[in-house]
């Protein structure tokens, strides 16, 4: 990781790099180059002589000494802002053939007016004279097209311009202004002469700083790469199904909150490993109740139909008069009893579902089974009433315990179960006949606590009042929102 932030950080310098240099080299070419600037200087000053002539075309005053500045060394230029700064050189100045940027004023005869360097071009020399190579660009401006042209002098390449000065009205020649400056290289020389040069300089400067940027990034990475290496460890043993991995968050950074989900996902796979165990468990004791109840129909029902099939048949063969009667029919009545419980105990232990089925249609399939007992029982649900899946689940549990109950344990024969709204709760009510029971000594077989388990996990209430005289009341209150659709 070291590595890579250093090798980024390198190139990213060298790109830039490269970058800087080619807006130098596009800045210095085009229309920015060289060629371009020393005419539009020479324009620029063509544009600013026609005030400094007389009426007679001689110079009131040194237009050099009022606009230019000296201070520049030879073979140097200086860029102004759209062109390039011409010094004024005096007396006691002279680059002996040294290339410097030179302006000078001239007369239609090519004579100098003006001088920028007056040393080296004195006023009243002849331009052509002093410099031969000059004739050409003088052609070119009196012929209307102002050229830069490339002249030898004593070892210096110039790149020299003239610009034609005339009247207002565009009809007399007053004169020629006249610029020319040191050839620096460009273009590809340029890039060649100047920036490859540079570029070395920066590629030396970058890879003396690689060492010292390798160890900056191993300290600052160090601790980085630990906490990776802690996270991938912990993740391959939580693959391997150690799921007690957790990591101990360090920092408030991008790895914090990588080592924070990270304890997040474990815990919600564990919790879901927990509660996927749960409903393998209960779907086995559902599997188990539903055997068990299938044999008890297919068994032991058997044998109390036909035990009540004897009776009936023994009852039937003895007469009215004889001593047995009695217990026969005390029997008879045993036997019904059983059967009854029988069909009651089988009912409450095949598992219902509501995976497919709304609390409504779960509800009154349950109570169909018991209709075929001759119990009564009625329901009463309230219409549009919206239930979330873990309330309905709730409600139907304890519904069918209740019910249950008051089947096997009350012997009641009539039941009405209710489920309505009630402001902001939901309100079960079973209410049965039976014979009742005491409240504070109610066998643990009853489901009670089983009940008030599933209540107290929707923060709801369980309210039971039972008498032998009245029956049972198990009241289920827990809150909901009404406005859920």
């Amino acid at each position: 990781m070291a590595i890579s932030y250093v090798l980024v950080t390198l190139i990213s310098i060298l790109i830039s790099e490269l970058i800087i240099f080619g807006g130098i080299l596009f800045f210095l070419t085009g229309k920015n180059s060289l060629a371009q600037r020393v005419q539009r200087t020479a324009i620029t000053y063509a544009e600013q002589a026609l005030p400094y002539f007389n009426e007679d075309d001689s110079i009131k005053t040194s237009l050099f000494a009022s606009l230019l500045e000296s201070g520049i060394n030879p073979g140097q230029i200086t860029f102004s802002a759209s062109g390039i700064v011409i010094p004024y050189i005096d007396e006691n100045n002279a680059f002996n053939g040294q290339g410097v940027a030179v302006g000078l004023i001239l007369s239609p005869d090519y004579h100098i007016l003006e001088s920028s360097y007056p040393r080296q071009y004195p006023i009243g020399a002849d331009l052509t004279q002093i410099m031969p190579g000059s004739a050409t660009v003088f052609a070119n401006a009196v012929g209307g097209n102002v050229s830069v042209e490339q002249v030898e002098m004593t070892g210096t390449t110039l790149l020299q311009t003239a610009v034609p000065i005339t009247s207002n009205d565009n009809e007399t020649l007053l004169g020629f202004v006249y610029v020319h400056a040191p050839n620096l290289p460009t273009g590809a020389n340029l890039l060649v002469g100047t920036i490859a040069p540079l570029l070395g300089v920066a590629l030396l400067m970058a890879f003396l700083i690689l060492p010292i940027g390798l160890v900056f990034g191993l300290f600052a990475t160090r601790g980085h790469i630990n906490r990776l290496e802690k996270l991938t460890t912990a993740t391959q043993r939580f693959a391997q199904s150690d799921f007690s991995q957790r990591i101990l968050i360090q920092r408030q950074d991008e790895l914090g909150e990588l080592e924070k989900q990270f304890n997040l996902m474990a815990e919600r796979i564990v919790d879901s490993i927990k509660r996927e165990t749960e409903l393998i468990a209960q779907k086995g004791v559902a599997e188990e109740r539903e055997r068990i109840s299938m044999e008890l129909h297919d068994s032991l029902s058997q044998d109390i139909f036909s035990l009540n099939m004897l009776a009936g048949g023994l009852q039937e063969a003895l007469s009215v008069e004889h001593p047995l009667q009695e217990q026969i029919q005390l029997l008879q009545n045993t036997v019904d009893h059983m059967i009854r419980e029988m069909r009651a105990l089988i009912i409450a232990m095949r598992p219902a579902r509501l995976e497919d089925h709304s609390f409504n249609d779960a509800i009154h399939n349950y109570v169909n089974h018991y209709h075929r007992l001759n119990i009564d029982i009625t329901v009463q649900i309230e219409n549009g009433l919206h239930l979330e899946p873990q309330e309905e689940n709730a409600l139907f549990r304890i519904a069918q315990e209740a019910v249950s109950n008051a089947v096997r344990h009350a012997e009641a024969t009539k039941i009405v179960l209710s489920l309505q709204s009630s402001r902001d709760d939901i309100v079960l009510t079973i209410e049965d006949n039976g014979k009742g029971f005491s409240v504070e000594k109610a066998h643990p077989g009853f489901g009670l606590d089983t009940m008030n388990c599933r209540v107290k996990a929707l923060q709801g209430l369980v309210h039971i009042e039972s008498s032998h005289e009245t029956g049972t009341i198990v009241k289920v209150t827990i809150p909901h929102d009404r406005n859920k659709q």
